[in-house]
């Protein structure tokens, strides 16, 4: 079985050290090399639908508080294998250490009260706004 866990990466490359981005992994060396990126904070969980559930509060979160950023090396500029994902928030002038350590917050208590039968409340939400 595989350990997996859920990190808020930095970008390191010149121009975009104000981007930020979220994603799982089961090898954080690997990752951090293939994203361009220094790992923050991380997140271990019990299972990969466990990690996709943090990370995915983490997403809800940022698409609320921030813009999505266009990185270098992503799907458009490398079809075939793509370093890097759409995963990227521009978090340079917006983010303050409050809004960092709520981010934080939001995705542990997710990760310490995640339960296997939850499912996420994303869908019910939209279906109610249409």
């Amino acid at each position: 079985m595989k350990n997996y866990f859920v990190y808020i990466g930095q970008s390191i490359l010149r121009g975009e050290e104000g981007c930020i981005t979220i994603g799982l992994s089961s090898d954080g060396l690997r990752r951090a090399y293939n994203k361009i990126m220094v790992i923050q904070h991380v997140l271990p969980c019990k299972s990969l639908r466990h990690a996709r559930a943090v990370e995915k509060e983490g997403h809800l979160f940022l698409d609320r508080q921030l813009e999505r950023a266009m990185v270098r090396w992503n799907p458009i500029n490398l079809e075939k294998s793509p370093n890097r994902g759409w995963d990227w928030w521009i978090a340079q002038n917006t983010t303050t250490h409050y809004n960092y350590l709520e981010l934080i917050e939001i995705m542990r208590n997710r990760q310490v009260n995640w339960n296997p039968s939850f499912s996420h409340y994303r869908k019910k939400i939209i279906r109610l706004r249409k």
